[in-house]
């Protein structure tokens, strides 16, 4: 996990990416609450957006790791795979 969290990849302008996905994942509750509550439109829109950039970025930074950095972050891995699933 070092390797990861040491990359140039681990941040982007002095922020972890951690923070971002942590306001994508929190983006992603919130739409898919308010889209329960009030279903249709741009809620079912912004769930659909905010998920797949989550998918989209998890696979990117798998492939980050396996071919960039030749490291694995097992906590970075559960929350990408969680990020797909």
């Amino acid at each position: 996990c070092a390797d990861v969290l040491r990359s140039r990849w681990s941040n982007v302008a002095g922020v972890p990416v951690g923070f971002f996905a942590a306001a994508a994942y929190l983006a992603l509750a919130g739409l898919t609450w308010w889209r329960a509550v009030r279903p249709g439109g741009w809620r079912t829109r912004g769930v659909i957006v905010v998920a797949s950039m989550a998918m989209s970025t998890a696979i990117y930074f798998v492939l980050l790791q396996v071919v960039v950095i030749r490291a694995l972050c097992g906590w970075c891995l559960f929350d990408h795979t969680a990020g797909l699933l």
